[in-house]
């Protein structure tokens, strides 16, 4: 329905949610020259210079790439460890399997995990629990399937860190069961082989942010 004159009195410089944008007082001049160095619009500017984003800095905001600012994994408590660990067991030619949670988080996890196996010439299984049969997080079944399929090493995806029992219950079956996870940690860890997750109490990266995969 079109407004009325008074309407479009009452609404005039509102957003489409009813608030109104107040611009801050920026510096003219240093706009313009970022508009014009940076090749962005002048709204753009404005808004990058009143974020207070540091001239220096205003091309990796503007352009940011994984190369450059991939957070680095080796901050996680306990990752140079596991890669050693897993260099050697690909090197003594261990079975791999993957578990990995049902949600999109534990999918992608998978993925990523079976196309790095896949790459270096590995085929890994991959469990995903069905989510109303087994529920979340492992399970004594799966872990008993996989051992039998003839898994040595575990890669369990966006689960597990207060899994204690079943962890435990894989340990005793001889698995070695490495958690890459991102839900909230006890203080105690489970009995794993490895446990690489932001939320550790002893982990000091600062990674918590960040998903599984």
């Amino acid at each position: 329905m079109p407004l009325s004159a008074k309407q479009s009195q009452t609404h005039e410089g509102l957003s489409a949610n009813q608030a109104q944008w107040v611009f801050g007082d920026a510096d003219l001049q240093e706009v313009q020259e970022v508009a014009r160095t940076h090749n962005v619009p002048e709204l753009i500017a404005r808004i990058l210079c009143e974020r207070g984003v540091p001239r220096e800095d205003m091309d990796a905001f503007l352009h940011p790439t994984l190369k450059d600012h991939f957070p680095d994994p080796f901050a996680l408590t306990g990752m140079r460890a596991l890669c050693d660990d897993l260099v050697q067991a690909i090197k003594d030619g261990k079975n791999f399997a993957i578990f990995g949670d049902f949600d999109v988080d534990g999918a992608t996890s998978s993925a990523i995990l079976y196309r790095f196996f896949q790459h270096i010439g590995f085929e890994v299984p991959i469990y995903i629990p069905d989510r109303l049969e087994e529920g979340y997080g492992p399970n004594a079944p799966a872990l008993e399937k996989l051992r039998k399929d003839g898994a040595d090493i575990i890669l369990m995806a966006d689960c597990g860190t207060t899994a204690f029992d079943i962890i435990q219950y894989g340990a005793d079956l001889g698995l070695q069961i490495v958690i890459l996870d991102h839900h909230e940690a006890e203080e105690a860890l489970p009995n794993a082989w490895h446990v690489i997750n932001p939320k550790r109490k002893d982990d000091e990266s600062g990674y918590d942010m960040l998903a599984a995969c």
